[in-house]
């Protein structure tokens, strides 16, 4: 009989606290027999943060084409602001039923980045575009979220760098040098970076409008979305 697995959940009092040991759910979440999914429960003020912000994505789906159109930003590959049939399905056509908003909750520019490596990376490196004229509560809302998801992630890291660090020791019999630590401490890293990126999804109602797909109905699979590259941040 297969093993059943399920996803591993630790409260966020036990993440918050750095000497907790969270060894057994981080080898369940993350071990080889893992989904590669832990969940926190109880963030505080996440709730309200949450109630505060998905409303939004459906005001800003709702505003006139021009406006939405003004927030896109093809060079990064709609990686920054309003994205909306960019995406496509395994059948090939554009997925039409979702739109998303990227941002970097962190930081809007970056200033100290010179212009030939904002160039080149373009999808890390673009400035944020925020509907102030239109939906000014947006970006506020959006950056409060983002940055109690990002903080949660980093308690999560640094639980994982211990364990991770635990591990190597034991397995070399010796303590890990200095140099080897740093660079195991995966919140130092993600915490130094200057590429958070955040998704905020508004998926758009199927109706008896949708001509095309009524006409060619999806094979098994070909309505999930097709293969394609994330950028990782």
């Amino acid at each position: 009989m297969a093993r059943k697995t399920s996803v591993v959940e630790i409260p966020y009092e036990r993440l918050a606290d750095p000497s907790a040991d969270l060894t057994q759910a981080l080898w369940r979440g993350f071990g080889p027999d893992g989904l590669g999914i832990v969940t926190v429960s109880g963030v505080p003020d996440f709730p309200v943060l949450r109630d505060s912000l998905l409303p939004l994505a459906q005001q800003f789906a709702d505003l006139p084409e021009d406006v939405k159109h003004a927030h896109e930003h093809a060079a990064s590959s709609f990686n920054v602001g309003w994205s909306h049939g960019k995406e496509a399905l395994r059948s090939g056509m554009p997925d039409t039923h979702k739109g998303s908003f990227y941002a970097n909750p962190l930081q809007d520019n970056y200033d100290d980045v010179d212009q030939e490596t904002a160039a080149k990376y373009c999808s890390y490196y673009s400035p944020n575009i925020w509907p102030r004229n239109h939906l000014p509560q947006l970006e506020h809302s959006f950056k409060q979220l983002g940055r109690l998801v990002i903080d949660v992630g980093l308690l999560l890291a640094q639980h994982c760098s211990k364990y991770v660090q635990q591990q190597l020791s034991n397995a070399a019999g010796e303590p890990l040098s200095a140099e080897e630590q740093a660079q195991l401490d995966f919140a130092g890293q993600l915490r130094s970076s200057s590429c958070h990126k955040a998704r905020l999804l508004h998926y758009f109602p199927t109706n008896a409008g949708d001509q095309q797909q009524q006409q060619q109905p999806a094979a098994a699979g070909e309505d999930w979305c097709g293969w394609h590259l994330d950028h990782g941040a």
